[in-house]
């Protein structure tokens, strides 16, 4: 008897924690979604995790596409890891966004591979009008032309480069120029 109580009680607390670590995870403060006014399609604005690429239906088959079918070379990448290590990283995206949905997910993989703390790059998703909900104005405050745009600051907080829309070369080789430059 004590036991089935015991499992019982489990699965109520499953019941009521699952809910929430998922709402956490995709609907809190992070990955909330929006639906464009004339296409109806759903788009992620405001402040992005990676988890609402992977767990929003909406996002997730072309975000695995890309990430598992994309090789990074990380091989040139080892001999700037201690200055990236000790930088931070914005990405400013659009999930509506063809560039975005190709460079975001490689990105974020060949940081993977760098063992870089992907949760701790900052993502914001933009509308078609380069705005973001809880967000000022990401135009004039990251000076944004085109997304996806992948921003880099040393530990002061100042911009030592960017990656804008698409590499000029490979993401990788792009990365490594603004470190070694």
């Amino acid at each position: 008897m004590m036991k089935l109580k015991n499992i019982l009680f489990c699965i109520m607390l499953s019941g009521i924690i699952f809910p929430l670590s998922a709402q956490d995870t995709v609907n809190n403060k992070y990955n909330k979604t929006t639906q464009h006014p004339e296409t109806g399609k759903i788009m992620l604005t405001g402040k992005v995790t990676q988890d609402g690429f992977q767990k929003i239906d909406d996002f997730m088959e072309y975000y695995q596409e890309e990430y598992s079918t994309y090789v990074p070379e990380i091989g040139p990448l080892m001999r700037i890891l201690p200055k990236l290590e000790s930088s931070n990283i914005k990405i400013i995206l659009g999930t509506w966004c063809i560039d975005s949905k190709q460079q975001v997910p490689r990105f974020l993989k060949i940081m993977e591979k760098l063992n870089y703390p992907v949760e701790e790059i900052e993502m914001l998703a933009v509308d078609r009008n380069l705005e973001a909900e809880g967000e000022e104005n990401p135009v004039e405050d990251y000076n944004l032309k085109r997304i996806p745009t992948f921003i880099f600051y040393n530990q002061e907080g100042e911009e030592i480069g960017r990656i804008v829309e698409s590499p000029e070369a490979t993401l990788e080789e792009d990365i490594l120029r603004i470190f070694t430059n």
